[in-house]
């Protein structure tokens, strides 16, 4: 059995054209899942863990090069970090993120679909932090259940659940967070929209739906 891994930027599926450098001529993949700090590349040719490659990521005819490290196998290819990106990279990274997460968000607005839930997300308002019980959630925004809401058009913090602290201190952490708008609200909950989501937080959303999603199917 693979131990779990555990990872600081979430991930998001997606067939991204990979090619290895290491082969010659340079071998064409493709990746499973791809976030900011690596990738997961489909192919049964694994490498040592811990051996190092460079790599091209190419998209919508857009190229760019970044050398890897094996992190882990699985049975259908391995996993990979990405070594001192530059930050010409990691901008054209989170171009990908935008493009695929994008179509995503548009499938999600033409289903008009709020994912019902019952989790933890935490929140401020004026230097105020609580903590209330998420109830449904999209790639756009979600319902929360508090018996004391913000007022009505104001913006909040929100971190969202599952990626709310940081692992290295109980803070909050910011990367995983995101300004919302309060769109609506009862006596006991208010719904909110993002504003301009990070690439980062867009991913988490995209993982946490996913996970949802997965849970709600298996309990069918």
């Amino acid at each position: 059995m693979n131990p779990k891994v555990t990872r600081q930027h979430p991930r998001i599926t997606a067939p991204v054209k990979i090619f290895d450098l290491s082969t010659t001529p340079p071998s064409k993949m493709y990746s499973k899942n791809i976030g900011l700090g690596g990738l997961m590349l489909q192919t049964n040719h694994r490498k040592p863990v811990g051996s190092l490659f460079d790599i091209v990521i190419e998209h919508k005819g857009m190229r760019s090069e970044v050398r890897c490290r094996v992190t882990h196998l699985q049975a259908d290819g391995f996993g990979v970090s990405f070594v001192e990106p530059t930050i010409n990279f990691i901008e054209f990274l989170q171009k990908i993120v935008d493009d695929l997460l994008g179509w995503r968000i548009l499938g999600e607005r033409r289903q008009n679909m709020r994912l019902p839930i019952d989790a933890r997300i935490v929140w401020t308002y004026n230097g105020v932090q609580q903590e209330n019980r998420l109830i449904n959630l999209s790639h756009n925004g979600g319902l929360v259940e508090s018996s004391q809401c913000p007022p009505l058009n104001s913006e909040i913090f929100v971190y969202l659940p599952g990626y709310t602290y940081a692992t290295s201190n109980i803070h909050p952490s910011e990367a995983r967070g995101c300004i919302a708008q309060v769109m609506h609200t009862a006596y006991d909950r208010f719904g909110v929209q993002f504003i301009n989501p990070s690439a980062e937080f867009r991913m988490a959303v995209e993982e946490f739906v996913r996970l949802m999603r997965l849970r709600q199917q298996s309990n069918t």
